[in-house]
């Protein structure tokens, strides 16, 4: 296997984006027989979201927001990574393949990683296509 460099176009310092990945939501539903549910406040990050969502800007030719700051909860520049979030995990390979791959046990990740998901990956890289990874 050639085992040559390999870069594509996006930049983190230039397409990333600038604040940090920790945003604060409040989060309440309704469960059957219980009523409402408040879990409180929790902090989580957005890793999968702020990745697409900084690979949409880079595609459609635009720049990421300059903002510094982590975005308030009800903006666009939240809200946008959140959806992208969302859609990453969707099923029927987002969120069923990150617990598969967790639950696993190492020597199966190494194996699949090695044998079929590198080759996805270097394809998608030599063609300069920049990728997530969970």
């Amino acid at each position: 296997m050639d085992m040559t460099s390999v870069q594509t176009t996006f930049r983190p310092r230039l397409h990333g984006f600038r604040f940090r990945n920790s945003f604060s939501f409040s989060y309440k539903f309704a469960l059957p027989l219980l009523g409402e549910v408040e879990l409180g406040d929790i902090t989580l990050g957005l890793c999968g979201g702020m990745c697409f969502a900084a690979l949409d800007y880079l595609h459609a030719g635009c720049p990421v927001p300059a903002q510094s700051t982590v975005p308030a909860a009800g903006g666009q520049l939240r809200r946008y990574p959140t959806e992208r979030q969302v859609h990453s995990l969707i099923p029927p390979k987002g969120v069923l393949k990150v617990l598969q791959w967790t639950a696993a046990e190492d020597a199966f990740v190494a194996g699949r990683t090695a044998g079929r998901e590198f080759r996805k990956l270097r394809t998608r890289l030599e063609a300069g296509q920049p990728a997530v990874l969970a």
